[in-house]
């Protein structure tokens, strides 16, 4: 016996803006594309109000972690005031039509959370959201070289005489707008600096031995920093961790777990970054460089070291490091 045929409604005669809250939840679970997410909020007002609630959750979500961040570039007229967004993983229309206001012609110092930021010659600093075009003013940092610091001479790189290397933000400001921390590399001695917001001076993390911050990440309410050590003959890849509640460094992998013979003093030749994957694993990518003969104060990439991060058995506060190299001869 054949089973009855049952008719197929007419997509053009469904009321979408009716379905469920709890539908349209599912689905913006499993959106992963921030575009998607967008076009989802622009279907109609219902769409949208739940697109809206559906926000502080979506931060959170494993789905949202696994989009790639968005660049932002010139814009095809060389506006200077307009930059335009670049999908890298994108792979039929990287480039996109709308246009970004950046109001602000000064050194950028990095994006947290969509968040731009910005120093001033006075040494303040300015978070700008370019889709919402709000400012934050934060208080102006302290750029003064301790005494006996010669970083230039140390590493062999030119420092900005008003700079941050990084800056990253605990959570988004448009989301908990009274509620987020600031950490930054000062450049002046490659050390952290945070503030929480509402406070009216910046406070320094404080190093018990002599070492320099590479870079800085937020991974599970900890600030992680990568350090680089250094002596006559070898590198050495620090990672250490901090609350910033309680701001007193803890060493979760020691220096002498990651060596690097350096080749000379003639250029900087090493570079340390600390990143989370997308699954959510800490990852620390050495990058190695050497100076390009051709093109004045100019280096060249030369390949990649990535190291894993991986928790011991024995000792849940001491990770341990499971390495991997990965050859780029083309960069």
């Amino acid at each position: 016996m054949e089973e009855p045929e049952i008719p197929c409604e007419d997509p053009n005669s469904i009321d979408w803006a009716t379905l469920p809250a709890n539908v349209l939840d599912i689905i913006l679970e499993n959106i992963v594309s921030l575009f998607d997410y967008i076009r989802f909020g622009s279907v109609c007002k219902s769409w949208l109000s739940v697109a809206d609630h559906h926000k502080k959750s979506r931060i959170n979500n494993y789905c949202f972690r696994k989009q790639l961040p968005l660049l932002l570039v010139p814009t095809k007229d060389g506006s200077e005031q307009f930059r335009s967004l670049y999908n890298a993983a994108d792979t039929t229309r990287k480039m996109h039509d709308f246009q970004l206001h950046i109001p602000i012609n000064k050194r950028c110092c990095g994006s947290s959370h969509g968040w731009l930021s910005f120093v001033e010659k006075d040494l303040s600093i300015t978070l700008f959201n370019p889709f919402t075009q709000a400012f934050i003013r934060l208080p102006i940092f302290d750029d003064q070289f301790p005494e006996g610091y010669d970083i230039e001479c140390e590493l062999n790189i030119q420092m900005h005489p008003y700079d941050v290397f990084k800056l990253i933000l605990s959570a988004d400001p448009t989301l908990y707008p009274d509620d987020f921390t600031v950490v930054i590399i000062n450049s002046s001695y490659l050390k952290i600096d945070y503030l929480k917001f509402g406070d009216e001076k910046w406070k320094k993390i404080e190093y018990p031995h002599r070492a320099f911050c590479m870079d800085i990440i937020w991974h599970k309410g900890l600030v992680y920093a990568v350090n680089l050590l250094s002596d006559s003959s070898r590198y050495y890849t620090e990672i250490v961790c901090f609350n910033v509640d309680s701001p007193q460094l803890k060493v979760v992998l020691t220096a002498d777990k990651i060596q690097t013979n350096r080749k000379g003093r003639k250029y900087f030749e090493l570079q340390n970054y600390i990143v989370e994957s997308s699954n959510g694993n800490l990852m620390i990518v050495q990058r190695f460089m050497e100076e390009d003969e051709e093109v004045e104060c100019s280096y060249l990439t030369k390949n990649f070291k990535v190291f894993k991060l991986v928790q011991s058995v024995d000792d849940e506060q001491k990770p341990q490091v499971a390495g991997c190299r990965l050859h780029s001869p083309s960069m």
